[in-house]
């Protein structure tokens, strides 16, 4: 009988050595390879080693998320950097070696092989020159490619219009007739309490006070993976948030109906997933009220223009949306201003130039 033998095929990556020599690292997978890759790298860093001149870009790149990125921020945040650098970057200049990247390189990468968002195309080019910057400082190169000025490409945001109260309530109406769950208590919570999306899907009951008519804010959920937890997205986001007596009867009615320790509960006692958020999204713009998409961080906006103008003091208001800074929330008070004298101004002139028409 004939011996059968099984099929292995493995990929293998050649990493220099700083005497000449290389070292082939073998693995199944590219994901496992990659690993193997990171880790041998890493283990030269910590050994002190003088890296080859023959590093590419990729290894670089994985070097600087190890070493510089994953200690100093948290897990979204370390996931942003690694998309930007294994979906723009690797796949057009990662087996480039680095000392070999000029300024067009970084210049097509940015602009050519990166986002549809000028705003998006500026993170990208940071996260370039923060890597570059690293290889200089360890000696790999003598200068940065990425530090000249550049240009970059892509659409300008949108300024986003916060709800109006007759938007607001067309949509409220909307949601109350709809038959998904949770969806208006949800959009409802987010425009009197101005949460976050995450917030709002980890809120739980023992964060509810029915007595004293309050929320607190003390989890998030991490929309990328689902998680929930307590490392919230700043230190300032973690505070008590009142509501009114009309919101906290609704609540005392939904609490009733609930058997989850979740506010929002899913299935088997679950929190909301990414899946019903985007549900709830499609839900909101098939309601037809703005030309503008409406997303939950609209809510956010709408919540801060409505005490806006009831004359809310901006740092009252900052910490009611747990901004870390009071910048952040003068960002919204100078945008309200620039609406309000645009207004203001366009009264004025329809009232001195009303008699040239009619004359």
């Amino acid at each position: 009988m004939k011996k059968e033998y099984k099929d292995y095929k493995y990929l293998t990556k050649a990493v220099p050595l700083p005497d000449g020599r290389r070292k082939y690292i073998r693995a199944k997978t590219k994901r496992e390879l990659d690993k193997k890759v990171l880790q041998f790298m890493v283990e030269m860093a910590q050994e002190k080693v003088v890296v080859s001149n023959d590093m590419t870009v990729e290894q670089l790149g994985m070097l600087w998320l190890e070493k510089v990125k994953r200690p100093s921020v948290r897990e979204q945040t370390f996931d942003v950097y690694e998309d930007r650098l294994t979906i723009h970057v690797f796949p057009y200049i990662g087996d480039m070696r680095v000392q070999d990247v000029r300024l067009i390189h970084i210049i097509d990468v940015v602009n050519s092989h990166g986002y549809k968002s000028k705003e998006a195309n500026r993170g990208l080019l940071a996260t370039l020159r923060s890597m570059f910057s690293f290889a200089v400082e360890n000696e790999i190169i003598k200068k940065s490619p990425a530090d000249s000025k550049i240009s970059v490409a892509g659409s300008g945001t949108r300024e986003e219009k916060p709800l109006t109260p007759g938007q607001t309530k067309a949509l409220l109406a909307y949601t109350k007739e709809s038959r998904t769950p949770n969806l208006h208590l949800f959009t409802t919570l987010a425009l009197v309490t101005g949460m976050r999306c995450g917030e709002l899907a980890a809120l739980r009951w023992d964060c509810v006070d029915l007595t004293d008519g309050e929320v607190r804010v003390r989890r998030q959920m991490v929309q990328s993976t689902g998680e929930i937890t307590e490392a919230l997205k700043t230190s300032a986001a973690r505070r008590q948030i009142p509501i009114s007596p009309d919101i906290v009867a609704m609540l005392k009615d939904a609490h009733q109906k609930s058997s989850s320790t979740y506010v929002f509960g899913g299935s088997q006692d679950g929190h909301l997933s990414a899946r019903t958020l985007r549900t709830f999204q499609t839900e909101w713009n098939r309601a037809g009220v703005t030309n503008q998409t409406i997303h939950a961080h609209l809510f956010r906006k709408t919540f801060a223009t409505r005490l806006i103008e009831t004359g809310t003091d901006p740092k009252r208001v900052q910490y009611l949306l747990g901004h870390e800074t009071l910048e952040m929330t003068l960002r919204i008070y100078a945008l309200y201003d620039k609406e309000t004298q645009m207004e203001t101004t366009r009264e004025l002139l329809d009232t001195t130039f009303k008699s040239y028409v009619s004359a």
